[in-house]
């Protein structure tokens, strides 16, 4: 489907992105087709005259148009990036050929240069900042494939890329710079452009939209501020998702006092907005969030965090639907009970797109399985950091606690074979009927604690009145090899089978129906019933080395109603 559009990028923007690639904007789909073109090769190449036929026919090409053609999932589509540009469009056009061939060069350069920064936000990626690539290149869940995209795309900027951007200042080309990607202060790629701006009698002529955390120390805000002003005119776009604790939480690195204070400075410095990545932890902390924004009344734009990679964990759209909007119908609430809600007028729109918008549910057929594989690399990048889980944060918050849970019950449900399946039931129906009950498996599972299977089963006691879990107790062996991570794991058999009656007596809902060791030739052998009696033999004759080889455990417990 085409739709009746126009845009400007294909006659005046440059656009690197965070990979090296090139593309018609920053939010145009990527061709790998293009990432190893020269600006010459690519500026009149097929893909960008056909972009140019299009437009001037009045319809767009929605193969790398799609954001602007048919998304509602943000409050400004890209295209109007280039609205301050229209007085252009008839001058552009009569000097365009009929098959979209411009010979004149693009005027606003943005080339994302550098991943440094100050920051390692949860909805970022290592392209974006260093921290989370050096986080990234550290994990073992990370392929040999994604750190040489990481190191290529620094090999890129060296050798094309920043050459090719300051031959364009020299040249007297460019008119507009915007620098996003990281915190660009702190590249000194950056540096490189702005004083080629200043030394060549550029700046002047030139605006400067800058994208920042705005979260360094203040006494470097000024000194940079300070070189800015050599700009015509300099626009500062603020990241900011969250209020207080809760951005520091999103944004971690972040501190909510220097970034106010920041804010304050800045605001008589330049033009300002707030560039706001909608997250699920920004909708489970809206109320203060929205207090925060009617307090300044900055211009602001809403995009939704994509739900895509990592950052798909933090991404409403991987909800499922009736979490989704009960969290949305929340914000609604709380926009409406303002006295004047006008200024919300862009984010009440968004809100409401975002009720109907496609999730991750819709269109990956086992989309707790999808999920699963990113918790893992998740946990591990935490780990790396040494901060709280993202995954402890969503179990604070009741509607998040049961997603997140529904999804990790899924795991450990998919990830046993068959035969271990029919194994844990055949135990558990000895005891109790399996309708409403869960079964875990613990050894595949992720490290579910005691409590937060009690307050699952307590708030929805119908549903779930029996747990019946099977997993590996721990080794000298798996404690050195995994350390911490064994410990957690595990920490559900040290509950019933080490600290049975302290956890019994703690927990006055549990009934304990079965705690039962399960040798490591037993479990191994499960499936195969002629060779119970030879299982059971070697189970016998390695027990007193069971500290150092691998055991399991099966445990069933009834909830009580409180």
């Amino acid at each position: 489907m085409e739709s009746k559009i126009f845009c400007l990028a294909p006659w005046i923007y440059s656009h690197v992105d965070m990979t090296g690639n090139r593309a018609l904007c920053c939010q145009s789909k990527v061709s790998d087709r293009h990432k190893d073109l020269s600006l010459d090769e690519f500026w009149n190449s097929d893909h960008l005259k056909n972009a140019r036929k299009l437009m001037m026919e009045g319809t767009a090409p929605v193969e790398f148009c799609d954001i602007c053609v048919n998304s509602n999932l943000g409050s400004a589509k890209p295209l109007e990036l280039f609205k301050e540009f229209s007085h252009l469009e008839e001058e552009l056009i009569s000097q365009t050929d009929s098959d979209g061939t411009f010979s004149q060069k693009p005027f606003y350069y943005d080339y994302r240069i550098d991943n440094a920064c100050n920051l390692s936000c949860r909805m970022c990626c290592a392209e974006a900042s260093s921290k989370i690539e050096k986080g990234v290149m550290t994990i073992s869940s990370t392929s040999e494939e994604e750190k040489e995209k990481l190191i290529a795309k620094k090999n890129k900027n060296i050798i094309s890329i920043i050459p090719e951007i300051i031959r364009a200042i020299e040249s007297g080309e460019v008119s507009k710079l915007y620098f996003a990607s990281g915190e660009g202060v702190l590249q000194k790629e950056f540096w490189q452009i702005i004083d080629c701006c200043i030394e060549s009698d550029m700046a002047k002529n030139m605006t400067m939209a800058y994208h920042t955390n705005l979260s360094l120390p203040l006494d470097l805000m000024k000194k940079y501020f300070l070189k800015f002003s050599q700009f015509k005119k300099v626009e500062l776009i603020v990241s900011i998702d969250a209020e207080g604790k809760s951005v520091e939480f999103i944004r971690d690195g972040l501190k909510w006092n220097k970034f106010i204070q920041n804010l304050e400075y800045s605001m008589n410095k330049s033009m300002q907005e707030f560039a706001i990545t909608l997250t699920t932890p920004t909708l489970l902390n809206i109320t203060e969030f929205l207090k925060f924004l009617y307090h300044y009344k900055l211009k602001y734009n809403v995009n939704i965090c994509h739900d895509t990679g990592l950052s798909g964990l933090m991404s409403p759209l991987t909800l499922d639907r009736i979490s989704l909007i009960k969290l949305v119908d929340e914000a609604l609430e709380v926009i409406s009970s303002y006295a004047d809600p006008v200024y919300f007028e862009q984010f009440t729109k968004v809100l409401i797109n975002l009720k109907k918008a496609p999730l991750l549910e819709d269109s990956v057929r086992i989309w707790q399985r999808d999920l699963c594989h990113r918790i893992e690399k998740s946990e591990e990048l935490d780990n790396f950091f040494k901060r709280k889980s993202l995954i402890e944060y969503y179990k604070e918050f009741d509607l998040t606690r049961e997603w997140i849970f529904n999804v990790l019950s899924f795991k450990s449900k998919e990830s046993l074979p068959l035969f271990e399946q029919i194994h844990l039931n055949q135990i558990h129906s000895k005891y109790l009927p399996l309708e409403n009950s869960i079964n875990i498996s613990h050894n595949y599972g992720f490290g579910f604690s005691l409590e937060d299977i009690l307050d699952l089963a307590c708030e929805d006691f119908e549903k779930r009145k029996s747990i019946s879990l099977i997993g590996s107790a721990p080794t000298v062996l798996n404690k050195f090899i995994s350390g911490n991570i064994s410990e957690n794991k595990y920490k559900l058999y040290e509950d019933f089978v080490i600290n049975e009656s302290l956890t019994l007596s703690n927990n006055p809902a549990i009934k304990l129906l079965k705690s039962e060791y399960i040798g490591v030739f037993s479990f191994l052998l499960r499936n195969k019933s002629s060779l119970t009696k030879i299982a059971k033999l070697l189970d016998f004759m390695t027990y007193p080395f069971k500290r150092f080889i691998s055991f399991h455990y099966y445990i069933l417990f009834e909830i009580r109603n409180k």
